[in-house]
């Protein structure tokens, strides 16, 4: 019998996994009437009631039930000690529903709770997740920057749990500050670090894929590429209004007006800001339309439609006023000692996330030199250092100071005429010889041979001793050259002779040189 007993509650986890599971991916209606069953069948049994009330709670809360969420939560949290595995996530759900009511000292005292509660090594996803709720206060409050702290801490801490949609998420609210405070570039990094993740993710939950769709739309918008804006962001209404999520709609709909009102279609954007208004006040206490308000004035003020501006500056203020309830100096009181032990507890987050910000600056600065120095120094036909090579190391100096060097400059001067009698090919390999052939005849260790311009190679600190049989190039050449009878013409120009710290620079000499008509130059 009793084996029974334990097989049927084993049955009986397993489908609240599966409901979990539905719940999670946006099917939350399916699981209201399983979740009942299960409550009364076994609700004796505090382990399986303690997991179907958090469930409940949490599908009420995506109907935007509130109140009833907070009841089902709290009844489920006196059934769960702090070892069942529901425990964090049902305090995590908490604090949304107290936020989603406006109680934001509420919602901040319960992720202070977590973080102080939470082991960071075995629980990674449920830290990432209290600071994105502390990051959400400090958003509300209108401290961008810590906000930015907390949504960047939670995101770098979600790639230590190796949840992959956790990760995406904390980049939305990263996301959400960057669009807020016009850092698009950052935004657009975000987007295509969190885009190929969410696509690899075979049934994330739907919200992800219209707030990903919506803050694309606004980077977007931010390069005035409208119409793949408006596009963007109305995938994710569509996504929204499927799922029922009305915060996203509300969210859609003011951005949409925003974009609209850029394009002077004031009509248009007043009519999404007026359903957006209908739409969140089934769920917001006054924080969101105090927001729509102060957006429709400044469109009425753009309009030079300023009865209707005054009109909604009065809602504005009237909201504004009533809000301020939220964040009351009792509550503040309450929670003073912790909201400072927070800050400075961000404070160094804030440095530790500078450093290493410069780090990765300095990092990306020192590769981007690597590149420019090694992939694009080289000339692609001869493998030898081109032009930007030598504008690079152009004022390094010959390490053997008193040994005497003549620098050069080879000109093949028909090299058109052979590219347009024999053909292009015939022209590289006329080059490839004549690198060859002075690569050959110019041994020093300190000799540089560059190939300059297209028919131009540099010798640099060539030897005298070299110079002397420089007519022994030519005779190379001839023996390199391909079958095919075309003369190589060089023309041979000292150009420096060891410039010293206050000499002209040798670039200037090479410019200088080309001024001449070709018979003058020396």
């Amino acid at each position: 019998m009793e084996a029974e007993t334990m097989e049927g509650l084993s049955a009986v986890t397993s489908q609240l996994i599966e409901l979990e599971h539905k719940i999670h991916t946006g099917n939350a209606n399916a699981a209201i009437e399983p979740l009942k069953k299960i409550l009364n069948a076994h609700k004796h049994v505090h382990e399986i009631s303690a997991q179907a009330l958090y469930l409940l709670g949490w599908v009420q809360w995506a109907k935007n039930q509130y109140s009833d969420a907070e009841k089902t939560i709290r009844a489920a949290l006196k059934l769960m000690s702090n070892e069942h595995p529901a425990y964090f996530p049902a305090l995590l759900k908490k604090a949304s529903i107290e936020t989603s009511q406006n109680h934001f000292f509420k919602g901040l005292h319960t992720w202070l709770f977590i973080l102080d509660h939470a082991d960071s090594n075995q629980h990674p996803n449920i830290i990432s997740e209290a600071y994105l709720g502390i990051g959400s206060y400090f958003k509300v409050k209108e401290s961008a920057e810590l906000a930015e702290t907390c949504f960047q801490y939670a995101y770098d801490f979600s790639k230590q749990g190796q949840n992959h949609e956790a990760q995406v998420k904390c980049g939305i609210y990263l996301l959400s500050v960057y669009c807020s405070t016009n850092k698009y570039t950052e935004a657009q990094k975000t987007i295509d670090e969190c885009w190929p993740i969410l696509k690899l993710l075979n049934e994330a939950d739907p919200v992800l894929f219209a707030d990903m769709h919506h803050y694309s739309g606004m980077t977007l918008a931010s390069q005035n590429n409208f119409e793949q804006a408006i596009e963007s962001i109305h995938r994710a209404q569509r996504i929204n209004e499927e799922n029922q999520f009305l915060w996203g709609q509300t969210q859609n709909r003011i951005q949409l007006a925003k974009i609209y009102a850029k394009q002077n279609k004031y009509h248009v954007a007043i009519t999404q800001l007026e359903s957006a208004v209908l739409i969140s006040s089934i769920f917001d206490h006054g924080v969101i339309q105090q927001e729509i308000c102060g957006i429709i004035r400044e469109i009425h003020k753009s309009n030079h439609n300023y009865a209707a501006a005054l009109s909604a500056h009065e809602a504005y203020h009237h909201l504004a006023i009533k809000n301020r309830a939220f964040f009351n100096d009792d509550s503040k009181k309450k929670n003073g000692t912790r909201l400072k032990t927070l800050e400075n507890r961000l404070e160094v987050i804030q440095k530790k996330q500078t450093e290493s910000k410069l780090k990765s600056t300095i990092d990306y600065l020192e590769q981007k030199i690597i590149s420019l120095t090694t992939d694009h120094s080289k000339d692609s036909l001869t493998g030898a250092p081109n032009q930007l090579y030598f504008l690079h190391n152009q004022n390094k100096p010959n390490s053997k100071k008193n040994s005497e060097s003549i620098n050069l400059l080879i000109n093949i001067r028909n090299l058109f005429d052979i590219n347009v009698i024999h053909g292009r090919h015939l022209g590289d390999e006329v080059i490839c010889a004549v690198y060859q052939a002075l690569t050959l005849h110019f041994k020093h260790e300190e000799t540089s041979i560059i190939r300059y311009y297209g028919q131009q190679f540099l010798v640099l600190n060539a030897t005298p001793s070299s110079i002397t049989k420089i007519h022994q190039i030519s005779l190379i050449i001839e023996r390199l050259k391909t079958n095919k009878q075309a003369k190589i013409e060089l023309a041979i120009h000292r150009i420096g002779i060891k410039y010293k710290k206050n000499h002209e620079p040798i670039i200037t000499t090479i410019e200088l040189l080309w001024q001449f008509p070709a018979g003058e130059k020396s």
